[in-house]
Parts: C-alpha cells; sequence; structure tokens
C-alpha cells in the first residue's frame, strides 16, 4: 500500500525518516514508494526543495532508511546492530551536509549545494549517528498493534507509549473502551 502520510512527531530527523515505511507490523504502508514521492519527503522535511531524485538515489535512500531502522531496532532491543548496517550509515554521512545560506526571499536555511539529494541523505544519517550515540536511553517502540516504529520519547519517568497520540494512542484507547462496552 502506499500513502503519502509523512509523519515527523518521531523525536529525530532519521527516525522520521524510518516511518517513510510505515506499520511494519501489519500490512506496510510504503510512503516514498517512487523517486518522486521521496523528493516530497524532502521538501516536506525541509532538506531539499524542487529535487528530483534519480532512480538510483532513490533506492539509495531506501537502503539508508531500511539500515537506520535495523539498527535502531537493534539498539532498542538491547542488541548491536549489524555492521552492514552500521556501514551505510557511516557511508551515508561521508556524503557531507551543505553549507547553509539564509534565502533572501523567504528568510529560511537553504543547503547550498550542486547534489541536494546526498546532502540531504547525509544530513539523515548524521542524525541516526547522533540519535544512536547519545540518545538510544530514550530510543522506544509505539506500542500500537500495527504500527512497530521507532520513536524517541522525552517523556519523564515512564517512556512514551504511542509514536503519536492522535493515531496510534487514540486507536489504542478505542480499542481498549470497545473492549470493556463488549
Amino acid at each position: 500500500m502506499e500513502s503519502t502520510d509523512f509523519r515527523f512527531y518521531l523525536g529525530s530527523l532519521a527516525l522520521n525518516f524510518s516511518a517513510t515505511l510505515g506499520f511494519r507490523a501489519a500490512e506496510r504502508v510504503e510512503r516514498i514508494a517512487t523517486a518522486e514521492a521521496f523528493g516530497a519527503w524532502l521538501a516536506a522535511a525541509g532538506l531539499a526543495t524542487g529535487v528530483r531524485p534519480s532512480a538510483a538515489e532513490h533506492r539509495s535512500a531506501i537502503e539508508l532508511r531500511e539500515a537506520i531502522f535495523r539498527a535502531g531496532e537493534a539498539l532498542e532491543r538491547g542488541t548491536h546492530p549489524a555492521a552492514a548496517d552500521i556501514a551505510t550509515i557511516n557511508a551515508a554521512a561521508r556524503g557531507g551536509v551543505a553549507p547553509i545560506q539564509l534565502d533572501p526571499n523567504t528568510l529560511e536555511a537553504r543547503p547550498v549545494t550542486p547534489d541536494p539529494v546526498r546532502s540531504a541523505l547525509a544530513a539523515i544519517a548524521a542524525d541516526a549517528i547522533d540519535t544512536f550515540a547519545h540518545e538510544r536511553a530514550r530510543l522506544g517502540r509505539c506500542e500500537g498493534v500495527a504500527c512497530g516504529a521507532l520513536m524517541l520519547s522525552s517523556a519523564r519517568g515512564a517512556k512514551r507509549r504511542w509514536c503519536s497520540m492522535t493515531v496510534c494512542g487514540n486507536r489504542a484507547k478505542v480499542a481498549a473502551y470497545r473492549a470493556r462496552q463488549a
């Protein structure tokens, strides 16, 4: 199934990117099925606007996304990520981050690079490295039955239970209510 319902509430750029394949625990929803959809995600994430990723760049993005998810999943379980996944993330991070300039018309920060897609993938990989190196204690999984998204918890005390209270949290509460009524 395809969707462009992009999610930007999981606590980090890299985890938001890993959610471009949603509902991993059930019927998967591919949110960047095409290079064009990947370009739309880059724009929605504020990483690159008006880009048309190539088929090869799209394949690299999917490879990075899956390496990030597998590495995050391993860390969340308390195990060591596969060396191949770490190598994929590190290789993407070496793509470098483009210098940022202030757009004189929109006053938005814009990367200045001849290769915006590679730069965007490098930024995603760098965020994964930072998240996994410094925030792994806050890493969790959504308890939504079909979801399974990785997320960072900013809650004090108990860890965050759902990726989104309005999506998975609401579904869980409705299901619990219906179970009590039956």
